[in-house]
């Protein structure tokens, strides 16, 4: 049985704690986590608010070069949607497009303007307006700097190596902030300007809502159920009252290539 601790008593009144020297020691590690956190979040505001104000091209300078080696690639896909991508684009920057043959359907968005397309995805797109809406969904999130904030938010301390310190990015961590859903108001803004990135371009927005009829109401249902991500329904609710906001009219959608988007080899 171990004696408990007893401070050595000292002639003359000496200044002595009666804590133990594990006590002490434990409330300075405390300190220290309070005010490191205290630092995390300061930066993690700091850099929410400035991150705004950097130029999408200083973005991808950073984070451009990043490859989440998410597996193979079909070059011939990823020239088609390429052209796609530039022909909607209204801004100077160039965003970049990599189709990634995985059945899964999905796309997202990485920092410095790239944009993955997985040809699960591409498999059930019927028409090009269809893929524009998708491209020009992902093209607002990387435009409103959403996806720079979400990494933000679950990667502070890897951001700041990258930002001060010019350390690489853990690719593992990065694959799993932007995979994560965003919240309602965020996608209502992408959705916003999704539709309007279409209209310039086409003068309609047909293949908005029939690429919203084909998402994958499981993996949507998962997402609605444990965040504050919209479901597919209230998505199509969203885009809806968009478009009879602003007036949007229906059109006659462009042709795709059937064959070329439905293999990923």
């Amino acid at each position: 049985m171990l004696n408990k601790y007893r401070p050595t008593a000292y002639k003359n009144n000496h200044n002595i704690t009666k804590e133990s020297h594990l006590a002490v020691l434990g409330k300075y590690i405390a300190v220290i986590f309070v005010i490191l956190f205290g630092i995390f979040i300061i930066f993690e505001g700091v850099a929410y608010y400035a991150v705004n104000y950097m130029p999408l091209k200083k973005e991808a300078e950073l984070f451009g070069d990043i490859d989440l080696g998410l597996g193979r690639t079909n070059p011939k896909q990823t020239e088609y949607v390429q052209k796609v991508l530039d022909k909607i684009n209204p801004n100077d920057f160039k965003y970049k497009v990599q189709v990634v043959c995985d059945d899964d359907f999905n796309a997202f968005a990485l920092m410095g303007g790239k944009i993955y397309i997985l040809s699960g995805l591409l498999k059930k797109i019927d028409n090009e307006n269809e893929l524009s809406f998708v491209l020009a969904h992902e093209m607002s999130h990387i435009k409103n700097r959403d996806v720079m904030k979400q990494v933000i938010s679950n990667m502070p301390v890897q951001i700041m190596y990258v930002l001060f310190a010019g350390a690489p990015v853990n690719v593992d961590g990065l694959n799993n902030a932007i995979r994560m859903p965003f919240s309602k108001e965020v996608e209502i803004k992408a959705d916003t300007k999704a539709l309007e990135i279409m209209h310039k371009k086409y003068d309609h927005v047909d293949g908005a809502l029939s690429f919203l009829n084909k998402t994958d109401k499981e993996y949507l249902s998962f997402l609605t159920t444990f965040s504050d991500h919209p479901s597919t329904k209230s998505r199509k609710m969203n885009v809806q009252k968009i478009i009879k906001k602003n007036g949007y009219k229906n059109g006659e959608v462009v042709g795709v290539d059937k064959v070329l988007m439905g293999s990923c080899q």
